[in-house]
């Protein structure tokens, strides 16, 4: 094994348990309640409270009055005044020599603690619920002049007022453990003080209001390392942080607490309610969760998707159905933000095999839940996951991310060089390349054989000679033959030898050299079975979290389609190819005409191609073609016999041959009253679906309209549709009379 070969070879073994340069920090596993989590972490994060030596906050470990002294001062921020206020003796029981004496003699001074009254402080014992109450309250400026005379009972009722103890059941003198003093702390930072002012804005010298914190651990456009990203007005933004934030505020909105150089001092969350959304659907106008439930997303709203933020009408086609979103809500209740789970900024994990919920969390620090895991924009269990496929992990989301995303091909350039490249270029595709893949490289150079492992968000993770993996690549080549789109999602361009015969099919793609490629015809895969939607398996075989679909008519042009069209169960008559990824799971089919949409549809135009062969004699073949509100299609040559003006739907092929056809059936007596909106209609008794793509054409003014329109203009319909409802049957043309 030479050196390289080794190298990698202790990275797949080592693959499970390091993840490279980024540790995301995980929460204490010992503060179980949200509340008091949400409180510590924003605490910690502001350099108030640690946890011990042991990785654990210990939330119900009791509280001394001098530990509650130091929480107090650090919460004012004046823990840069501690040294110079510990030389002192004010309590006799609190020597200069006391751990604590610089604590509780600045605490003194601020007028927020007293003695006992007999020279003492007591800094040993517990601290009650009364006491802290009333520190809390001096801390926010309020004075018994404020408050009333009698204590503790009207400092209790005043902080109730407040709100400084919702959710706790403690009275006057109750002792109060660590997880309580969080979360009375955090009420108070949340607390408008006597003047009038959220006291944690205090305690900054800025603030930037109105942000989402998406990372604490990012890589910045200039490429510090550690910064804290945030969305603020529309914008990424990245800021220095003086105190490490804690993993678990990643996603939350609120407040950025900044010192005066601008560096990060504390987070503030503002209690917006966001929702995280598993994706069925995802249309210009909003986002329909898996539940059935629908979201709504202003076209203004911004979306951050792999670093950069589109605004929602420009950019919802970058959001995958299967996988998930946060959506962010505004005080008005509508959605401002929609947050894509991405990992553009982390290093990346290479499986060796298919890993345990331990040992994959701990690839991330994390532990074995606390998280959710996609493979391919899918939701996915730790099963799904095989050997080769690379995984990296969102903070903002908490989502564990995997892909088996890989290209084979030759590569064109490895910039700006070739032993420590931060991008390369093949197939006619630049893609960045992660820090923890540069090693990788060695040994390669322009020109080469390379099988490429992609993150989800198509980053270079590491590079392999092919001899130790080939990709298999299959996709819908374009029309024209001149680029390949895979089932990643991902666009290969260059020449292809074969495009001839093959061009808008479903192909499998070889690499040839630079730029040069082989396309063939699909074959061999798993023998297709029975396919059951609702229990996710075909025959055997069970599907992979995210499917792709094409559907042709047996033969030639090819379209894409999402296995949420398909419903009920699909025979494997009607399955053309079915691939199996490494998983032993279905990732990949091509169906013969199961829900019509590889046909175009509107009314036949027929013809006759006349052509001479190379002896001299002339051949006439008929063709057909028809005509929809796009124009007149591309005719097929064809020795079906076929009406004119026929209702109809064909699909062709690169040879120029009619490759299938499907006859309309044709509903007559159709009225205004029959259509539920654009989407259905009752044809008979049966309520028909209304294809997207629904062809509408008004007999009168013999134009091609939209269905809207014509509800609007006429009361007359004579409806065309594919299939009955049982056979997952549309209505594909509407025409309109008055």
């Amino acid at each position: 094994m030479n050196n390289r070969h080794r190298a990698l070879a202790l990275l797949l073994a080592a693959a499970l348990t390091t993840a490279g340069a980024v540790q995301p920090a995980a929460a204490f596993s010992d503060v179980t309640d949200p509340d008091t989590s949400l409180a510590v972490s924003v605490l910690e994060g502001m350099g108030i409270v640690s946890g011990y030596d042991d990785g654990n906050y210990h939330p119900d470990a009791s509280l001394t009055r001098a530990e509650f002294a130091k929480l107090a001062v650090l919460a004012m921020g004046l823990s840069g005044q501690v040294s110079a206020a510990g030389h002192r003796t004010l309590f006799n029981d609190v020597p200069a020599s006391h751990w604590a004496a610089g604590y509780v003699n600045l605490a003194y001074d601020q007028g927020i603690v007293n003695g006992y009254g007999n020279g003492s402080f007591g800094p040993a014992d517990a601290v009650t619920f009364d006491q802290v109450v009333t520190i809390l309250l001096r801390l926010l400026g309020y004075t018994s002049a404020d408050i009333g005379p009698f204590w503790p009972a009207d400092y209790l009722a005043f902080a109730d007022d407040l709100g400084l103890n919702d959710g706790l059941d403690l009275t006057g003198g109750d002792a109060v453990n660590r997880g309580e003093a969080a979360l009375l702390l955090y009420r108070a930072l949340q607390c408008d003080t006597k003047e009038g002012q959220t006291y944690a804005l205090t305690t900054a010298q800025q603030a930037v209001e109105d942000v989402i914190l998406l990372s604490v651990s990012a890589t910045a456009d200039d490429g510090r390392t550690g910064a804290v990203q945030v969305l603020s007005n529309g914008k990424i933004l990245y800021y220095d942080q003086k105190n490490p934030l804690p993993d678990e505020l990643s996603g939350q909105s609120g407040t950025l607490l900044l010192d005066q150089s601008g560096d990060v001092t504390g987070f503030l969350p503002d209690g917006s309610a966001s929702r995280t959304v598993s994706i069925a659907a995802v249309t210009a106008a909003g986002i329909t969760g898996k539940d059935g439930a629908g979201y709504s997303v202003p076209a203004s709203a911004a979306l951050v998707w792999q670093g950069s933020v589109y605004q929602w009408e420009t950019g919802f086609a970058n959001v995958k159905a299967g996988g998930s979103a946060i959506l962010y809500y505004n005080t008005a209740g509508d959605i401002s933000a929609v947050y894509l789970p991405s990992a553009s900024d982390s290093e990346a994990v290479v499986l060796s095999a298919s890993p345990t919920a331990a040992t994959l969390g701990a690839s991330f620090g994390l532990g074995d839940s606390g998280w959710s895991l996609t493979k391919n924009g899918a939701s996915a269990q730790c099963a799904d996951l095989a050997a080769w496929d690379v995984v990296t992990y969102d903070a903002a989301s908490r989502t564990l991310i995997a892909s088996d995303c890989r290209l084979t091909g030759y590569l064109e350039d490895l910039y700006p060089s070739a032993d420590a490249p931060t991008s390369v270029t093949i197939a006619g595709l630049t893609l960045p390349v992660l820090p923890c893949a540069r090693e990788s490289f060695a040994g390669f150079s322009g020109g080469d054989q390379v099988t490429l492992l992609l993150t989800d968000g198509g980053q270079v993770a590491m590079a392999l000679s092919p001899s130790e993996l080939q990709a298999e690549m299959i996709g819908l080549m374009a029309a024209d033959g001149r680029s390949v789109t895979l089932s990643s999602g991902l666009t290969l361009s260059g020449e292809f030898d074969g495009a001839d015969t093959l061009a808008g099919s479903v192909v499998k793609v070889l690499s040839d050299g630079v730029g040069s490629f082989t396309v063939k015809a699909l074959s061999g895969g798993v023998t297709p079975a029975r396919l059951d939607l609702t229990e996710g398996v075909m025959g055997e075989y069970p599907l992979a979290p995210s499917v792709t679909c094409y559907e042709w008519a047996g033969s030639g042009y090819a379209v894409q389609i999402s296995l949420s069209d398909l419903s009920g169960t699909v025979s494997a008559s009607d399955i053309s190819y079915a691939h199996c990824n490494d998983a032993g799971q279905i990732d990949l089919l091509v169906l013969d005409a199961v829900t019509g949409s590889c046909y175009t549809y509107g009314f036949a135009v027929t013809g006759t191609q006349v052509s001479v062969g190379v002896s001299g004699f002339v051949y006439s073949n008929g063709t057909v073609s028809v005509r929809n509100s796009a124009g007149t299609s591309s005719a097929y040559l064809t020795a079906a016999s076929i009406k004119d003006d026929a209702a109809i739907g064909i699909s062709g092929s690169a040879s120029g041959k009619l490759a299938g056809m499907v006859t309309l059936a044709k509903a007559t007596g159709i009225v205004r009253d029959d259509f539920n909106g654009l989407t259905s209609v009752n044809i008979n008794g049966v309520e028909y679906p209304i294809s997207d793509q629904v062809q509408v054409y008004n007999s009168d003014t013999e134009q091609w309209t939209t269905l809207e329109k014509a509800k609007a203009y006429g009361s007359s319909f004579t409806l065309y549709f594919d299939r009955t409802t049982a056979q997952g049957g549309q209505v594909r043309i509407i025409t309109v009379t008055q």
